[in-house]
Protein backbone atom coordinates (compact mmCIF):
# COMPACT_ATOMS: atom_id res chain seq x y z
CA UNK A 1 0.00 0.00 0.00
CA UNK A 2 1.38 3.39 -0.98
CA UNK A 3 1.67 6.02 1.69
CA UNK A 4 2.31 9.55 0.45
CA UNK A 5 4.06 11.28 3.31
CA UNK A 6 4.87 14.92 3.94
CA UNK A 7 8.10 15.50 5.84
CA UNK A 8 8.23 19.08 7.07
CA UNK A 9 9.57 21.48 9.64
CA UNK A 10 12.99 19.83 9.73
CA UNK A 11 15.99 21.67 11.21
CA UNK A 12 19.67 20.74 11.00
CA UNK A 13 21.85 23.14 12.98
CA UNK A 14 25.44 23.54 14.22
CA UNK A 15 27.07 20.69 12.32
CA UNK A 16 30.70 20.10 11.33
CA UNK A 17 31.19 17.86 8.29
CA UNK A 18 34.75 16.59 8.42
CA UNK A 19 34.78 14.19 5.47
CA UNK A 20 32.59 12.95 2.63
CA UNK A 21 33.42 10.10 0.28
CA UNK A 22 30.64 8.64 -1.87
CA UNK A 23 31.29 6.86 -5.16
CA UNK A 24 27.65 6.69 -6.33
CA UNK A 25 26.79 9.96 -8.09
CA UNK A 26 23.09 9.54 -7.27
CA UNK A 27 23.77 9.60 -3.53
CA UNK A 28 26.32 12.35 -3.06
CA UNK A 29 25.76 15.55 -1.14
CA UNK A 30 27.05 16.78 2.21
CA UNK A 31 23.70 18.53 2.40
CA UNK A 32 21.17 16.48 0.48
CA UNK A 33 17.43 16.03 0.10
CA UNK A 34 16.49 13.23 -2.28
CA UNK A 35 12.78 12.55 -2.54
CA UNK A 36 11.06 9.47 -3.98
CA UNK A 37 8.00 7.29 -3.28
CA UNK A 38 5.46 10.11 -3.81
CA UNK A 39 6.79 11.91 -0.73
CA UNK A 40 6.97 15.68 -0.30
CA UNK A 41 9.65 17.47 1.72
CA UNK A 42 9.06 21.08 2.72
CA UNK A 43 10.06 23.76 5.23
CA UNK A 44 13.59 22.54 5.89
CA UNK A 45 16.31 24.62 7.54
CA UNK A 46 20.06 23.98 7.44
CA UNK A 47 21.95 26.47 9.59
CA UNK A 48 25.48 27.01 10.90
CA UNK A 49 27.10 24.15 9.00
CA UNK A 50 30.83 24.03 8.46
CA UNK A 51 32.20 21.69 5.78
CA UNK A 52 35.88 20.84 5.51
CA UNK A 53 37.58 19.55 2.37
CA UNK A 54 36.54 16.00 1.51
CA UNK A 55 37.54 13.15 -0.76
CA UNK A 56 34.60 12.56 -3.13
CA UNK A 57 31.14 14.08 -3.36
CA UNK A 58 29.02 17.16 -3.77
CA UNK A 59 28.26 20.01 -1.39
CA UNK A 60 24.53 20.03 -2.24
CA UNK A 61 22.22 17.54 -3.87
CA UNK A 62 18.48 18.25 -3.89
CA UNK A 63 16.57 16.11 -6.33
CA UNK A 64 13.25 14.53 -7.03
CA UNK A 65 14.16 11.08 -8.28
CA UNK A 66 12.83 7.68 -9.25
CA UNK A 67 15.23 4.80 -8.75
CA UNK A 68 13.26 1.70 -9.76
CA UNK A 69 15.43 -0.48 -7.50
CA UNK A 70 14.30 1.37 -4.38
CA UNK A 71 11.22 3.46 -5.17
CA UNK A 72 7.64 2.89 -6.24
CA UNK A 73 7.34 6.40 -7.76
CA UNK A 74 9.20 9.70 -8.00
CA UNK A 75 8.85 12.15 -5.12
CA UNK A 76 6.23 14.91 -5.22
CA UNK A 77 8.52 17.82 -4.46
CA UNK A 78 11.00 19.76 -2.36
CA UNK A 79 9.80 23.18 -1.18
CA UNK A 80 10.87 26.05 1.05
CA UNK A 81 14.43 25.17 2.03
CA UNK A 82 16.67 27.67 3.83
CA UNK A 83 20.44 27.12 3.85
CA UNK A 84 21.87 29.74 6.19
CA UNK A 85 25.45 30.33 7.29
CA UNK A 86 26.94 27.42 5.38
CA UNK A 87 30.71 27.47 4.86
CA UNK A 88 32.96 25.20 2.84
CA UNK A 89 36.74 25.24 2.82
CA UNK A 90 38.30 22.96 0.27
CA UNK A 91 38.64 21.93 -3.34
CA UNK A 92 37.45 18.32 -3.57
CA UNK A 93 33.82 18.88 -4.44
CA UNK A 94 32.05 17.59 -7.53
CA UNK A 95 29.37 19.68 -9.25
CA UNK A 96 26.35 20.12 -6.92
CA UNK A 97 22.88 19.42 -8.34
CA UNK A 98 19.39 20.85 -7.81
CA UNK A 99 16.89 19.06 -10.08
CA UNK A 100 13.18 18.43 -10.24
CA UNK A 101 11.53 15.52 -12.03
CA UNK A 102 8.81 17.05 -14.23
CA UNK A 103 6.33 19.96 -14.31
CA UNK A 104 4.32 18.51 -11.41
CA UNK A 105 7.25 17.31 -9.30
CA UNK A 106 9.43 20.37 -8.74
CA UNK A 107 12.12 21.78 -6.49
CA UNK A 108 11.08 25.30 -5.47
CA UNK A 109 11.92 28.13 -3.12
CA UNK A 110 15.51 27.31 -2.19
CA UNK A 111 17.20 30.19 -0.37
CA UNK A 112 20.92 30.37 0.38
CA UNK A 113 21.85 33.03 2.97
CA UNK A 114 25.51 33.68 3.65
CA UNK A 115 26.88 30.75 1.64
CA UNK A 116 30.64 31.04 1.96
CA UNK A 117 32.99 28.98 -0.22
CA UNK A 118 36.68 29.32 0.61
CA UNK A 119 35.93 32.62 2.32
CA UNK A 120 33.97 34.07 -0.63
CA UNK A 121 30.31 34.92 -0.10
CA UNK A 122 28.12 33.67 -2.94
CA UNK A 123 25.22 36.04 -3.60
CA UNK A 124 23.02 37.25 -6.42
CA UNK A 125 24.66 40.69 -6.00
CA UNK A 126 28.31 39.55 -6.12
CA UNK A 127 30.33 42.42 -7.60
CA UNK A 128 32.61 40.12 -9.65
CA UNK A 129 29.85 37.87 -11.09
CA UNK A 130 29.39 38.38 -14.83
CA UNK A 131 25.79 39.48 -15.35
CA UNK A 132 25.09 36.62 -17.77
CA UNK A 133 26.13 33.98 -15.20
CA UNK A 134 23.67 32.24 -12.94
CA UNK A 135 24.70 32.70 -9.32
CA UNK A 136 24.81 28.92 -8.96
CA UNK A 137 27.67 28.91 -11.49
CA UNK A 138 29.78 30.83 -8.97
CA UNK A 139 29.35 27.98 -6.46
CA UNK A 140 29.50 25.07 -8.95
CA UNK A 141 25.79 24.33 -8.42
CA UNK A 142 23.90 23.04 -11.45
CA UNK A 143 20.33 24.30 -11.28
CA UNK A 144 18.45 21.95 -13.58
CA UNK A 145 15.03 21.70 -15.09
CA UNK A 146 11.89 21.91 -12.98
CA UNK A 147 13.63 24.07 -10.36
CA UNK A 148 12.26 27.52 -9.54
CA UNK A 149 13.02 30.41 -7.21
CA UNK A 150 16.57 29.73 -6.09
CA UNK A 151 18.12 32.78 -4.41
CA UNK A 152 21.52 33.59 -2.96
CA UNK A 153 21.59 36.41 -0.37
Amino acid sequence: MEKNEVMEKLTYRDIDILDHSENQLDYQGCIAINVGDNNLVRRVRFEDIRIEDFRKGQLFNMRIFYNKKYCLAPGRGIEDVLLKDISYTGSGEELSILAGYNEERRVRNIRFENLRINGRIISDQMPDKPRWYKTGDMARIFIGEHVEHVTFE
